[in-house]
């Protein structure tokens, strides 16, 4: 009853910080007309570029800290207003340059310079947005602030309008609170690793029990379970 009940709490607690605990991710989003009230009809209100007139590039800054686990830019197209197919496919190149610095640092590293992508586009929904796709992901961030920079080469024989440039980055919160988690696993597998090594070691040698000296050993193995080099990950990052 007891294990019961503990095994519910924990289950309980789980499903309250997975509801309104922070969230994986964070997100920010550009829109390259960047018109009033994220319209994607152009107007001389807006402030970007339209992609069918001409070339668009953009340089974008994003800081990165110790806690951000992974990075992504998604891409977004939407369909010019003009165009009277609901359903189509198009091909666009791109051409994405990235450099890196990091805190303290005057200049920036290349990373890339003016590497075509040459990506083919789904328009399948009678909505305006099309289907995005995934154009840069870093799983181990590498410098504390990124520069991208895109072009689409072709934009003029393409059938679309606005592009919405999406991205995400781990959300430092959620990890504090993965190793925050991690930590408290840890020190609790060790503690009990601990106290059941000396209340076995209270039982003569002879009399201990083959399933006693299996669970030690997978007592023992819970503590390698639980990583206790978890935090140096994020740790070696400010070194």
């Amino acid at each position: 009853i007891i294990a019961g009940a503990v095994c519910a709490a924990v289950l309980l607690i789980a499903i309250i910080i997975g509801a309104a605990g922070p969230n994986l991710l964070e997100s920010q989003s550009h829109f390259a007309y960047e018109c009033p009230d994220s319209s994607h009809f152009w107007t001389d209100e807006c402030n970007g570029v339209q992609l069918t007139t001409g070339a668009w590039s953009k340089n974008y800054t994003f800081d990165i800290h110790n806690l951000n686990q992974h990075w992504f830019l998604n891409l977004f197209p939407y369909k010019d207003t003009n165009t009277p197919a609901l359903v189509f496919d198009v091909k666009v190149s791109l051409a994405v340059s990235m450099a890196g610095k990091d805190d303290g640092d005057t200049a920036w590293t290349s990373i890339v310079e003016d590497y075509t992508e040459n990506v083919e586009l789904s328009c399948r929904f009678k909505t305006q947005e099309c289907i995005g796709f995934t154009l840069i992901s870093e799983e181990a961030p590498q410098y504390d602030s990124y520069q991208v920079r895109i072009r689409l080469d072709n934009a003029r024989n393409t059938s679309l309008g606005d592009f919405k440039f999406e991205f995400l980055r781990g959300n430092p919160k959620f990890f504090s609170m993965w190793i925050a988690f991690k930590t408290l696993f840890l020190i609790a597998s060790v503690a009990a690793a601990i106290v059941y090594y000396i209340r076995l070691r209270t039982i003569e040698h002879n009399q201990k029990q083959w399933e006693q000296r299996m669970t030690l050993v997978l007592v023992s193995a819970l503590i390698c379970y639980n990583n206790p080099l978890f935090g140096f990950e994020f740790l070696a990052r400010s070194w």
